[in-house]
């Protein structure tokens, strides 16, 4: 089994419901969201695509997530292709 350390960078204010991932375009037909997140040992696989439109609905529902994404995105560039936001 894999083990790796991780510490929380931040804690969102408003979450993501189901309902908006199931009503958003792109996620509604993802097989995570279709699932229920059920399964696999809580293990999803997410497309760039839908990894992308769940952080722009959570930037949506927490402004100041997206200052943590700029601080990152300054401190290592390569990660702006995984994260794509409405400025």
């Amino acid at each position: 089994m894999l083990h790796c350390d991780c510490y929380i960078i931040y804690q969102f204010n408003n979450t993501l419901k189901s309902t908006k991932m199931k009503s958003n375009s792109i996620l509604k037909n993802s097989k995570p969201v279709r699932r229920n997140f059920q399964g696999q040992n809580g293990i999803h696989d997410l497309t760039s695509e839908e990894w992308i439109e769940i952080n722009e609905l959570l930037t949506d529902e927490n402004p100041d997530y997206s200052v943590l994404l700029d601080y990152l995105y300054n401190r290592m560039p390569s990660l702006s292709q995984y994260f794509r936001l409405n400025k």
